[in-house]
Parts: C-alpha cells; structure tokens; sequence
C-alpha cells in the first residue's frame, strides 16, 4: 500500500466519503490505515535496492485529518479508528508517539492493536493484558483515558506466542 499522493489527495477523500456514505448503514467505524507503522504498508516510495522507504506520521496524519474533516462535515455519523502501534510482531511506540503529537487522538473515536495469541485470553498477566496496560496508559498520557480499544486483527493462533 503506497501512501495516498498530495495531488490525489482530494480524490482519495472523496472516495472514503462514497463508500462510507453507501455503507454507513452497516459500517459504522472505519479505520484510517492498516500498520501504517510498519513500512510494507504504508509506503513513501520503493528504494533501488528493493527495499521501502516508510511514510511519516505527518503524511498519516494529514490524510487522516482531511478524511475525518470531510465525514464531520457531511455529518455521517461514522467513526474512525487509529492502528497505534500495537503489533504482535513489530511494535512501534515512536510512530504512536508522533502521531499523537500531531492530533490523531482529536480526530480518532477508537483506539485499535492487532494480537494474535493462542488463546483469546483476558487473564491476569496474559498479553492481552499487557497490550491493553500499555495502550491505556498511551491514551491516558495524551488526554483520551476511556477512548475504546479493539484488537481490529487477531485471533488465536499465528503470533509471537504460537
């Protein structure tokens, strides 16, 4: 996934808009990018080498912000939820980090990880406790203590622990 260019960003807004416009009777919550943290998915550019040069929380940011700008105006009634940084295999606090900075809190309504643990959990001293420690205490440092949290990818079986 390549990020969305500054000359079609206007397009990409408007796309956003269509779909959740036509879908917003089933899909309330649409979250803005899939591991924007991790540099495979969300890409500035390829390196003649083959590798990927990785889009910065400003370009995240910035396309967030203009996607969430168009649905409040238009009144959709359609949440948007932030993949922080929370990864089963790649955690990546710094890139949480900026974007909170930046407003990404202001114009989120859901906080979300992606955990793939055996089991489904929800014990003390489970990963799942740690990730939600961890991703409360992120969302209480920058105001936003009761924001909900969901693991939007996951299930049992396939993560750091299998």
């Amino acid at each position: 996934m390549f990020r969305v260019r500054d000359d079609k960003l206007a397009k990409w807004v408007e796309y956003a808009y269509q779909m959740a416009r036509r879908y917003r009777s089933t899909v309330n919550v649409y979250e803005t990018w899939n591991e924007p943290f991790l540099k495979n998915f969300f890409i500035e550019k390829r390196l003649p080498d083959g590798d990927h040069e990785q889009a910065s929380p400003e370009v995240l940011f910035k396309q967030a912000k203009a996607v969430s700008d168009r649905f409040k105006r238009e009144g959709l009634g359609v949440q948007l939820a932030w993949n922080v940084d929370q990864h089963y295999a790649s955690p990546a606090p710094e890139f949480g980090e900026q974007g909170a900075r930046l407003g990404m809190f202001d114009i989120h309504d859901v906080l979300t990880y992606h955990s793939y643990e055996r089991s489904l959990g929800g014990y003390p001293g489970d990963a799942y406790e740690s990730i939600v420690t961890t991703e409360r205490g992120f969302a209480q440092q920058h105001g936003r203590p009761d924001i909900p949290l969901w693991n939007s990818e996951g299930g049992p079986g396939g993560g750091a622990s299998a």
